[in-house]
């Protein structure tokens, strides 16, 4: 009767050791990281003054020439959208306004004549309601022809007397696709040369250039 009192006792203590207890596992653990840094995007405009007889007293109908540079000043591949922005500041006010529609036309242009400028690193692009772009290398600059013209049929004596900032604005955005379509709202199919438009010939290392560059991964 004491023996197998002894056993009751312990099996009980076992049963408490194996519910109490825990047990070690052999375990390894290994990680290791991947560095990298961001790039950056930035743009440079650049309109050059017009001489005191140049930019004073001009009237309705005549167009005002210039010169002038975009440059992309970022490590990254961009494509910088070119826009008017041009603000009035009416007579007898102190404060710009934007200009009424319609009454600038600006036509910009590569002052050496030539949109696929490969050994720059700048190629011009055109989309179907006449939007002008450039798909610029990292540190690439285009140097600009700028023609602003006055359109007479659309200014009238409210802006006697006024002064006008004519204004190039470069809007850039990194060269992915996706990032292209939600800046911009275009797509790239939209996209065509302007060598093209101006030649009527196919610009296939353009086209290639630009589907190439905006499809990176």
């Amino acid at each position: 009767m004491k023996k197998s009192k002894n056993l009751v006792l312990t099996a009980a203590a076992l049963l408490m050791v194996s519910v109490g207890s825990t047990y070690a596992w052999f375990t390894t653990s290994d990680a290791d990281t991947i560095d990298i840094s961001l790039g950056d995007i930035g743009v440079e405009t650049t309109l050059d003054a017009l001489s005191d007889e140049e930019g004073i007293d001009l009237e309705p109908g005549l167009t005002v020439e210039s010169t002038g540079a975009i440059s992309n000043t970022g490590s990254l591949y961009s494509l910088v959208k070119i826009e008017e922005d041009s603000v009035v500041t009416y007579k007898g006010t102190s404060e710009a306004v934007a200009a009424p529609e319609d009454t600038i036309s600006f036509e910009v242009s590569p002052e050496n004549g030539e949109y696929e400028d490969w050994e720059n690193g700048v190629v011009w692009y055109t989309d179907e309601n006449g939007g002008m772009y450039l798909l610029m290398d990292p540190q690439s600059t285009v140097d600009l022809s700028v023609e602003a013209a006055l359109k007479g049929e659309n200014l009238d004596n409210s802006l006697m007397g006024s002064k006008i900032s004519l204004k190039v604005n470069s809007h850039a955005v990194q060269a992915i696709e996706e990032a292209v379509v939600s800046e911009f709202g275009i797509e790239l199919d939209s996209l065509r040369p302007v060598e093209e438009s101006l030649t009527r010939s196919s610009s296939n290392q353009a086209m290639d250039h630009l589907f190439e560059i905006m499809g990176r991964k």
